[in-house]
């Protein structure tokens, strides 16, 4: 990723958030009996978010697993054991490739 990208204040803004939604992410999918439907909305949302700021850094593999999770959770009514097999799995993969982001730096 180009220095200045790194360097600049959009991209320090969204590394912020995804590490926001990636620890919320995180604490749901360690609790899976804490994600009901309400949650479910408000996770797709972050991933949704993620996604798009992914696309606009050029983070092509990080939008696409983000779009995917978002997918899924907005088209569950709710958590049954197959979703969250698949939402978890899909997470693992979104956790190790926003874990890679390189670190914003400082202007």
């Amino acid at each position: 990723m180009d220095e200045s990208i790194r360097s600049s204040k959009a991209y320090g803004l969204f590394f912020s958030e995804v590490q926001k939604y990636l620890n919320q992410a995180a604490d749901a999918f360690e609790t899976p009996s804490t994600i009901d439907a309400e949650m479910l909305p408000r996770l797709s949302a972050a991933f949704h978010t993620v996604k798009g700021g992914a696309g606009f850094f050029g983070l092509h593999s990080l939008a696409e697993q983000a779009g995917e999770l978002e997918d899924l959770l907005n088209t569950s009514q709710s958590i049954t054991p197959d979703v969250l097999n698949k939402a978890s799995t899909l997470f693992l993969s979104f956790q190790e490739l926003a874990k890679s982001l390189p670190e914003p730096q400082a202007e």
